[in-house]
């Protein structure tokens, strides 16, 4: 650019040494505001740390009111799913209680009557007495098929369990009443020593629960635990010890270190630092 006289070369000069636009460049905004940063040096990082600040402090407490929602949800949720819970027992309660009526003497006429018949003779009234309740009728085959599983009565128990589960899917695709009866019908598999089946049940169920509810509520942390059983029966030790690790991890936060729920995970992990332990001494040399 051409200056027209000397005093616009002077006084270009003089803004230039103070820091101010100067003609003989474009009058861009970029330009502009980079002269007016370097005359307010100060200012500007002072103005720039602030406006940090304020996003910094916007993201926190957007943040924290997001978890506090999430954490209220779920809350809310669990207070939800323990009154349904808490109205499926009564009900389970009061089938069971009736089933159990069959070894009243004044009922059995004086026969003694096992329990392998008072479970035979349920069975046969849940199919027969519940097709108008599908989710009842679904809570107790599970109820009944774990029974039988307790008494080591596989071949019983796996069908009753696989039942409900049917019923389970068609009252609603997956639920946390889906994932239940994937974990019953994992144990049926694990103590029949199908181990694959059993992990893939395992790791369907826990799917489900992670989905439906969050990654550290109790239902992910029971799912944490029966996967870390069947690996520790596979003898995958390191992958059951950070199943069992989490499952503990959950339970400690949630219910706290004097709950009874923890020490199913802590027997485990023990189980496995002493076969660890028995392993390292068995291959160091002599």
């Amino acid at each position: 650019m051409l200056f027209r006289s000397v005093e616009q070369l002077a006084a270009d000069v003089e803004n230039h040494l103070r820091r101010m636009p100067v003609i003989a460049r474009a009058d861009a905004w970029g330009y502009r505001a980079g002269k007016f940063v370097r005359r307010h040096a100060v200012v500007a990082a002072l103005s720039a740390a602030f406006v940090a600040l304020l996003v910094g402090f916007s993201v926190t407490t957007y943040l924290q009111s997001k978890r506090i929602g999430q954490e209220r949800d779920v809350a809310q949720l669990e207070r939800a799913r323990a009154e349904t819970e808490r109205e499926h027992a009564l009900a389970v309660s009061s089938f069971l209680i009736d089933s159990f009526r069959l070894a009243d003497p004044s009922q059995s006429r004086g026969k003694e009557i096992t329990a392998r018949e008072i479970l035979d003779s349920g069975a046969m009234r849940i199919s027969r007495e519940l097709q108008s309740q599908p989710a009842l009728q679904a809570t107790l085959l599970d109820t009944i098929g774990s029974v039988y599983l307790g008494l080591g009565e596989f071949e019983e128990a796996q069908p009753l369990i696989e039942q409900g589960l049917s019923v389970r899917r068609a009252l609603g695709g997956d639920s946390l009443e889906v994932a239940r009866s994937l974990y019953s019908l994992n144990r049926v598999y694990e103590k029949k020593g199908d181990l694959k089946t059993a992990e893939a049940l395992a790791n369907e169920s826990l799917a489900i629960n992670r989905r439906l509810t969050t990654q550290n509520s109790l239902e992910t942390a029971g799912s944490l635990c029966r996967l870390g059983v069947i690996q520790q029966e596979k003898g995958e030790l390191s992958a059951a010890e950070a199943l069992f690790s989490q499952c503990l991890d959950i339970r400690v936060a949630r219910l706290g270190s004097d709950s009874e729920q923890i020490t199913v995970p802590l027997d485990n992990l023990a189980r496995i630092a002493r076969s660890e332990e028995h392993t390292s001494e068995l291959q160091s040399p002599i």
